[in-house]
């Protein structure tokens, strides 16, 4: 039963039935549950009924402070570019096919593992592990099974969140493992990398890699770190082109092809560049301005034509980069 319009708000809903969450987090609002997360103290109603909602649906959003509640609503796909040439509804539409079919594939495997029975905590776990089978090859300058073992480790990073929504089993306490385990295995990719400079690169062109490295790591915690400072500050800083997926496939695509040494340049300059977008990107909303102009802070969503653009040139340069810069002895 819905409470007498009297007691309503201008949008609709009972300030009563609000209790335990901030004015802040009403006014943003945010996704109905499907379950009761509360249930507000009775009040009189007309003739004396009890006018307490039955569904949260009648009370409005569920409120971010719930630790039961986690939003796992999926973004909304990107648009298509309109009055755009057909060169960019081409790659829009490649985007859209490639991460539909990565979507498909993900879930898939997420099923199976569910009906095995193993939790999404387990998965999460499993990913650094299998990373760390990565160190043997690349000791051996086996670049092409170390690429298939970081593959290997990737989908387990990528299948624990599947698992989780999927089989209802999303907490707030995964999120958090998930995100801490994953400095991990940059940490554990980053050392494998190094590994290989160390045991099978010589000379002059070994110290140039080892900068190369640093920088690499360097910019992995910084744009790490970056973003999870400005979100205690700001709603989202969600930005910057090579975010972690974007890195590991980089890392994988270098290590098939017999280049790590152009992954690790790929990493060397992106990771660093997208920590300073957010950097930026925080200091612009902080000021009170909306950031506008896609480009300098690449806001462009994964699908977009210009997300797979940039993807399309960096596979090129990793696959076929070894003919302008050779790899090192």
């Amino acid at each position: 039963r819905t409470p007498p319009r009297s007691a309503l708000r201008a949008d609709g809903r009972s300030p009563d039935f609000l209790r335990g969450r901030s004015s802040e987090a009403a006014d943003r609002g945010g996704r109905t549950h499907s379950r009761a997360y509360a249930i507000p103290p009775r009040r009189s109603g007309p003739r004396g009924k009890s006018s307490r909602p039955r569904f949260v649906s009648e009370i409005g959003p569920a409120p971010e402070s719930n630790p039961a509640f986690v939003d796992s609503t999926p973004p909304p796909e990107p648009a298509a570019p309109a009055g755009r040439g057909p060169l960019i509804r081409f790659f829009f539409r490649l985007g859209i096919v490639a991460a539909n079919s990565l979507a498909w594939i993900r879930d898939g495997l997420a099923r199976a593992i569910i009906r095995v029975r193993i939790p999404p905590n387990a998965v999460t776990l499993t990913g650094p592990l299998a990373l760390m089978l990565v160190f043997w090859p690349l000791v051996r300058g086996e670049q092409w099974l170390a690429g298939w073992v970081v593959l290997l480790g990737g989908m387990f990073d990528s299948l624990d969140g599947a698992v989780a929504r999927i089989s209802g089993g999303e907490t707030r306490f995964g999120a958090y493992l998930d995100s801490v385990v994953d400095r991990y295995a940059d940490m554990v990719l980053l050392f494998g990398l190094l590994i290989w400079l160390l045991w099978r690169v010589d000379g002059a062109p070994r110290d140039l890699y080892l900068v190369l490295w640093c920088l690499a790591a360097v910019g992995t915690v910084a744009t790490s770190y970056a973003r999870a400072r400005a979100e205690i500050l700001i709603p989202k800083c969600a930005v910057g082109f090579m975010e972690r997926p974007e890195r590991t496939v980089s890392v994988i695509i270098g290590l098939l092809g017999g280049n790590a040494h152009l992954a690790l340049i790929v990493l060397a300059v992106f990771a660093n560049l997208i920590a300073v977008q957010r950097i930026y990107y925080a200091r612009a909303v902080m000021a009170g301005r909306t950031p506008t102009r896609a480009l300098p802070y690449w806001i462009y969503r994964r699908g977009s034509a210009e997300h797979t653009i940039h993807a399309v040139a960096i596979i090129l340069f990793l696959t076929l980069g070894h003919h302008l810069i050779p790899p090192p002895a």
